[in-house]
């Protein structure tokens, strides 16, 4: 079994739109630009064998804001850009109450599905600085190790503040 890092797209890897003082993904690709060091923390995870995975919400796209051919493009681009090993997302809303949409652990669950991880062993950094599934009524599913990547992550260089 592999072990992987998850990670969060918008604030982690690229950087995201702050809009009175609040975070947003970015509208469009010329918005879209990837934070530095995010290329060689990727580089370091591959060396020390985790596969790098992006889990995000992307409900813009469904809410008009943005086209999903766009995140597509975005996407598209991590992974040309930065060598990292995959990108699940979830288009749903709020209330679409889909089992993919952080915080609940669907998009975990299928990457670890598609490549075989050992979710005891993984780790997960979102951007907000809460873990990403405490409230989710799954939580029984996702072993408490793949809440606790904060501190080890900051130590590699991953943590994009």
């Amino acid at each position: 079994m592999n072990k992987a890092v998850f990670l969060d797209r918008d604030g982690v890897i690229n950087k995201a739109i702050v809009k009175n003082g609040l975070p947003f993904a970015p509208f469009s690709f010329s918005e879209f630009k990837i934070l530095p060091g995010v290329k060689e923390s990727i580089k370091l995870l591959s060396k020390m064998n985790f596969v790098s995975l992006i889990v995000t919400n992307q409900p813009d796209a469904l809410r008009g804001k943005i086209e999903k051919k766009t995140i597509i493009k975005m996407n598209d681009y991590i992974k040309d850009e930065i060598k990292l090993d995959d990108i699940f997302v979830c288009y749903h809303d709020d209330h679409d109450n889909c089992k993919c949409r952080k915080p609940k652990p669907g998009l975990l669950l299928d990457a670890g599905k598609k490549w075989n991880i050992d979710l005891k062993n993984s780790y997960i950094r979102n951007f907000i600085e809460a873990n990403l599934i405490e409230e989710s009524s799954d939580l029984d599913v996702v072993p408490e190790s793949v809440k606790l990547l904060n501190s080890y992550l900051t130590v590699i260089g991953v943590d994009h503040k």
